[in-house]
């Protein structure tokens, strides 16, 4: 699956990752803009805790 060659993949293996990738990215994104005023707020700045929580 992901092959460059579509010969290499299996149809309905490379269709759902792929699929399933983009829909992940999308909430990635969703996630990240939702956030940006928790991290412009500096609440999450630490350096006790580099790691966060």
């Amino acid at each position: 699956m992901l092959n460059t060659n579509p010969e290499d993949n299996s149809p309905d293996a490379d269709s759902y990752f792929r699929e399933r990738i983009l829909w992940s990215l999308q909430v990635l994104r969703a996630y990240a803009e939702a956030l940006k005023p928790v991290r412009e707020s500096g609440i999450t700045s630490n350096d006790s805790f580099g790691f966060g929580m």
